[in-house]
C-alpha cells in the first residue's frame, strides 16, 4: 500500500489493465498493483462519459454478484491471472465492493431469458430472507427498495449494524476472493450514497432505528465486518480497507481514507492538501489519498499536464497509495491517467522513484504510528506547537518528525518556484543540501523544479537519520523485487550531521502478515545513531535485534553523509569482523562500479558503502572532514525558445561557468509543462565559490558537444555575488 496503485472507472478486461502496465515496466515505473472498479464483476452499465444512458426496460447490472466476470476476454481464468501477476510481478489487486444488492434479475428468469450475464446469484434472496437488509419503517417491514439509481437499478442495503449479516456476507463473498490472493477491499459509496431517509435499522442503541440515528456509523460497521472476518477465520495476512466514509475510529481495522470522485481543478488539490495535512491525522487517521489528477476530467480548469505532475508529486510525498483514478469508459486519449502518458514523465518517474526509495522511513513511521499513535504525516503545527504562525500553514506537512514538505498548490496558481515556512532550527535541504537556519520565517523563492524535473522542496531536520531503498530502473515493486529476478536488500541511510546526537529506529517485518503484533512480535530494529564532533562525523548501525521470516542474514551497507561545507578526507569502518578504512572513488561511475569505497560528490554530500556485513553484528562509519564551504545559485533564463536538438545554457567569468567558453557551459532544464518549444529553462547550479561576484549570460546552442553556438543573451552581462549556501535566484532572458 506504501507503492503506487494503479486504477479507473474502469478497467473492462484483462488486457486493457496489462497494457497499461507494459507502459509502466516500459519506462521502468514500480508498481504494487491494481484497483478495479465495478466492472470486474460485470454487468452493462448504460451510461457514457458524457452523462447517463439509462434503459428503463431492462438494468443489466450485477451488483452484489462480486465474482469476477469470467466472460471470454474479460476476467476469465481469474484464480491464474491473479498468481500470475504476483508471482510474475509482484502484483497485488485491490477490488471494489459496495453495500447494495441488486434485485432486478434473479438466477431463475435469467435461465428463462437466456441472459446468464445479468443474474445476481440470489445474493439478495439470501440476504432478505435472513433478515440483514436494511428495512422499510419497521422490524417487520420489507427490505427497502432503492430505485432511482441510473446505473444499477432496483435494490437494497445490507444492514451492517447487524454483525450476523456482515459476517454472512465476508463468508459468503469475501471468503473466496481471499482464497485467490485479495485481500485489498474498496467499499465505496458507504455514506452511505443512496438511502430512504425513514428505513429502519437493527441499530446500535435501544429505540435508535432511523437512518438519521446510523448514519455516520454505516461505513464504521461495514469496515468492522471486513476487520471482524480476517480475525474469525484467524487470517495471518494483513488486509487493507481504502473508504471514502466513516467517522472516528476507523483505523483500528486497517482503513486508509480516499478522497472520493473529485473534480480534476486545482481547488480540489489544494483541499485535499489541507485536509489531509491539518485535520484527518488529529483524528487518528494515518493512510490517506485522493484521485491524483482528478476523477471528473470534464470539470478540468486548468492544464492538465501541469495539474497532474504536480498532483502525483504531491502524492508521492504524502499519501497512501499513490493511486491515479479516473472516469475513463471511451479509453479516448484525454481520459488516460497513467504517469507515463498523461503529466510530465520525467518528472513522474523521479517523484516516483523518491518515494519508493524513502519507503524504509514511511514503513517505519508506520511502526511508530501501530505502537504509540505518532503520526506518518502531520501538520507543522503537530510538531511546532509553540509558532502560532503554523496554524494557518496547510500546504506544507511534516512526514515524520524530520521531513518537511512543501507542496505547491495553493488554490490560485501553478508555482514554478516558491517560499517555504521553515520553524525554528537549523534545516537542511533533502534534494541540494544546502542549510537554512531559521528563527521561524519564510525562506526566499526555491526552485520547484530543478533541471528540467518537477521537483517539490523538501527539507530535512540537521540530525535527521533516513533509511532509504535501492531504487533504480531495475526496481518493481516495494519489496525490492528486480527485473532480473533478484531481491535487492541493501541498506542506505541519508544522514544530516549535527553537532547534538540524534537516534532513529528502523523496523522491518515480512510486510505481508500479522506476525508483527504476536505476543512474539516477529520484527526486526535496528538503532541509527549520528554525531558530529569537529571535523568527525559517526554513524554508528547497532546489531539488529529480533527477526522475520526471510530477514536476509547479510546486507550491503550505503551511507549519505550530508555535512555542512565539507567534503570527506577519509572514512573508516569499525566492524566486529574487520575494521577498515576505505579506498576513495575518484567520480561517479567508479563509485556506482565498485564493491567498497568513498566518493566526495559535491554540495556537502558524501557517499560510502561497504561490502555485505551481517545485519546483527554492530558497525561505525566514521567520515573524517576537511572544510569546503560552498554556493548554489537557482539561474532562471527566460523567452528561451528552443527547436529540438537545442538547448539553453549559462557561461560565465568563472571557472565553475566555463569562463565564457560555450563548450563548458552548464545546461539548464525546459519548463517541464511545456514542449520543448518553451519559454523558461531552469536549474540549480551548486558548488560555487562562496563570496565570489561573477558576471554571467544565457546562451542557445546545439546540444551535442561542442555544439554550435546559436544565440548569446544581448545586451550587457548579468551580475551576481554568491553567499555561502543557496544565494537565491539569477535571472536572465532573452
Amino acid at each position: 500500500i506504501f507503492g503506487l496503485w494503479m486504477s479507473e472507472f474502469g478497467y473492462e478486461y484483462w488486457c486493457e489493465m496489462v497494457c497499461i502496465l507494459s507502459l509502466l515496466r516500459k519506462e521502468r515505473f514500480p508498481i504494487d498493483g491494481f484497483a478495479l472498479d465495478l466492472q470486474w464483476y460485470g454487468g452493462e452499465f448504460f451510461f457514457t462519459d458524457d452523462g447517463w444512458k439509462v434503459n428503463e426496460g431492462r438494468r443489466r447490472g450485477r451488483m452484489g454478484t462480486l465474482g469476477f466476470d469470467e466472460r471470454a476476454g474479460r476476467f476469465d481464468r481469474a484464480a491464474d491471472t491473479i498468481r500470475r501477476l504476483k508471482e510474475k510481478e509482484g502484483l497485488e489487486l485491490m477490488l471494489i465492493e459496495q453495500s447494495y444488492i441488486g434485485a432486478n434479475l434473479d438466477k431463475e428468469r435469467a435461465k428463462k431469458e437466456k441472459d446468464l450475464v445479468c443474474w445476481n446469484d440470489n445474493a439478495h434472496a439470501e440476504m432478505a430472507n435472513r433478515g440483514f437488509l436494511i428495512r422499510q419503517r419497521s422490524a417487520d417491514g420489507p427490505p427497502v427498495y432503492l430505485t432511482g439509481n441510473p446505473w444499477w437499478g432496483q435494490g437494497s442495503m445490507i444492514d451492517w449494524l447487524i454483525p450476523e449479516a456482515g459476517d454472512f456476507w465476508h463468508d459468503m463473498k469475501r471468503k473466496p476472493l481471499l482464497a485467490l490472493g485479495i485481500r485489498s477491499h474498496w467499499p465505496d459509496l458507504g455514506e452511505p450514497e443512496m438511502f430512504d431517509p425513514g428505513d429502519w435499522s437493527r441499530g446500535i442503541e435501544p429505540g435508535k432505528h432511523e437512518h438519521q440515528d446510523y448514519h455516520n456509523l454505516y461505513a464504521f460497521k461495514w469496515y468492522e465486518s471486513i476487520a471482524r472476518g480476517y480475525s474469525r477465520h484467524q487470517e495471518k495476512r494483513r488486509h487493507y480497507i481504502m473508504g471514502r466514509s466513516g467517522t472516528v475510529g476507523i483505523q483500528r481495522f486497517g482503513v486508509g481514507m480516499w478522497s472520493g470522485d473529485i473534480g480534476a481543478r486545482i481547488a480540489n488539490l489544494t483541499a485535499g492538501v489541507n485536509s489531509r495535512v491539518l485535520h484527518m491525522p488529529f483524528s487518528g487517521m494515518d493512510y490517506l489519498s485522493s484521485d491524483i489528477g482528478g476523477f471528473h476530467r470534464w470539470s478540468l480548469d486548468s492544464s492538465l499536464k501541469s495539474l497532474y505532475t504536480q498532483w502525483f508529486a504531491t502524492a508521492c510525498l504524502l499519501e497512501f497509495p499513490v493511486r491515479p483514478h479516473v472516469w475513463n469508459l471511451s479509453n479516448e486519449p484525454s481520459k488516460h491517467n497513467d504517469p507515463v502518458r498523461v503529466g510530465h514523465l520525467a518528472s513522474n518517474l523521479s517523484n516516483l522513484r523518491r518515494r519508493y526509495e524513502l519507503v524504509p522511513y514511511y514503513y517505519s513511521l508506520a511502526h511508530k504510528a501501530y505502537l504509540y499513535g505518532d503520526p506518518v504525516v502531520a501538520p507543522l503545527v503537530y510538531y511546532f506547537g509553540e509558532d502560532t504562525h503554523l496554524r494557518h500553514i496547510g500546504e506544507e506537512a511534516m512526514v515524520g518528525p524530520d521531513l518537511l514538505a512543501a507542496t505547491m498548490a495553493n488554490g490560485e496558481r501553478w508555482e514554478y518556484e516558491k517560499k517555504v515556512y521553515l520553524p525554528k532550527g537549523t534545516w537542511v535541504e533533502y534534494n541540494g543540501h544546502d542549510y537554512f537556519r531559521s528563527n521561524g520565517g519564510w525562506t526566499s523563492e526555491l526552485p520547484a523544479y530543478r533541471n528540467g524535473t518537477v521537483t517539490l522542496p523538501l527539507f530535512a531536520r540537521s540530525g535527521a537519520i533516513i533509511p532509504k531503498a535501492k531504487v533504480d530502473e531495475q526496481t518493481m515493486n516495494v519489496f525490492g523485487k528486480r527485473l532480473d529476478g533478484s531481491v535487492a536488500n541493501d541498506w542506505i541511510v541519508r544522514v544530516f550531521a549535527d553537532e547534538k546526537e540524534t537516534r532513529f529506529t528502523l523496523f522491518e517485518d515480512d510486510g505481508d502478515t500479522v506476525q508483527y503484533r504476536d505476543s512474539e512480535p516477529k520484527v526486526r530494529t535496528t538503532v541509527l545513531t549520528q554525531k558530529k564532533d569537529g571535523n568527525h562525523a559517526q554513524l554508528t548501525i547497532d546489531g539488529s535485534r529480533g527477526s522475520y521470516t526471510g530477514a536476509p542474514e547479510k546486507r550491503p551497507v550505503t551511507v549519505e553523509l550530508v555535512a555542512e561545507n565539507a567534503q570527506a578526507e577519509s572514512v573508516s569502518l569499525k566492524a566486529a569482523s574487520r575494521s577498515r578504512s576505505l579506498a576513495q572513488c575518484p567520480s561517479q561511475k567508479a563509485f556506482e562500479m565498485a564493491e567498497e569505497c568513498f566518493f566526495n560528490a559535491g554540495n556537502n554530500l558524501v557517499v560510502a558503502k561497504i561490502k555485505p556485513e551481517k545485519a546483527t553484528e554492530p558497525k561505525t562509519f566514521d567520515f573524517h572532514l576537511e572544510s569546503q564551504p560552498r554556493a548554489s545559485v537557482f539561474f532562471i533564463c527566460n523567452n528561451a525558445t528552443t527547436a529540438p536538438g537545442e538547448s539553453i545554457y549559462v557561461s560565465g567569468d568563472i571557472r565553475e561557468l566555463g569562463q565564457w567558453n560555450p563548450s563548458q557551459a552548464l545546461r539548464l532544464g525546459p519548463d517541464p509543462y511545456t514542449p520543448q518549444a518553451t519559454l523558461t529553462w531552469a536549474g540549480v547550479v551548486t558548488d560555487l565559490p562562496i563570496r565570489t561576484p561573477f558576471q554571467w549570460k544565457c546562451l542557445k546552442r546545439v546540444e551535442e558537444q561542442g555544439g554550435q553556438v546559436l544565440q548569446w543573451q544581448p545586451g550587457e552581462n548579468y551580475t551576481f555575488s554568491t553567499r555561502q549556501g543557496f544565494s537565491g535566484k539569477a535571472v536572465g532572458g532573452f
